[in-house]
């Protein structure tokens, strides 16, 4: 829980200092660094580890900011986690950073899960009627998983929209 609290600190700190018309490129910066650091967990321990030589860390972190959009920025947002040894919360705060984000723009992700491949129409209008229903605009990421026979399944981080078959199928089996 604490460190939950001590990523959100974080997160809107640096979100404090982002350019609303620069959102897109961050977004982006995000997405990039949480892909890079959610495999590298020893590499996360290491520049958390007094072990190795600031020096060292440094380098590493110059050259990973080059990459990013707002190098200066980055740069100085994960020096701070390294120097203050919080560089363990790394992945914590940039999923902030990203919720963070995405309440400014007034989204949410929807991971929508199909039994097939549909036409762009049909997704639109699931899409419509899931943003209905959540109050905000989708980010819609799909899934095929056949299990579910038809329908669909849209999951957001508060609730899930379950309008499948396979759990009207159970429902009925249930009564």
């Amino acid at each position: 829980m604490k460190s939950k609290i001590i990523a959100s600190r974080y997160s809107k700190a640096l979100f404090s200092l982002v350019a609303k018309e620069k959102l897109a490129d961050f977004s982006q910066d995000i997405e990039s660094l949480l892909v890079f650091f959610q495999n590298r967990l020893q590499l996360i321990k290491s520049l958390n580890s007094s072990v190795f030589a600031l020096s060292k860390k440094e380098k590493f972190i110059k050259e990973l900011a080059e990459q990013m959009s707002d190098a200066k920025v980055w740069h100085n947002f994960l020096w701070l986690l390294v120097k203050k040894h919080r560089f363990g919360l790394v992945v914590d705060i940039l999923q902030e950073l990203k919720r963070t984000v995405l309440d400014y723009q007034d989204c949410e992700n929807v991971e929508l899960i199909l039994s097939r491949e549909h036409s762009d129409s049909l997704l639109l209008e699931i899409e419509e009627a899931i943003a209905k229903k959540i109050g905000k605009k989708p980010k819609i990421s799909l899934v095929v998983d056949e299990s579910i026979v038809g329908g669909f399944v849209a999951h957001t981080q508060k609730f899930t929209i379950d309008c499948s078959v396979k759990s009207s199928l159970d429902r009925l089996a249930a009564q």
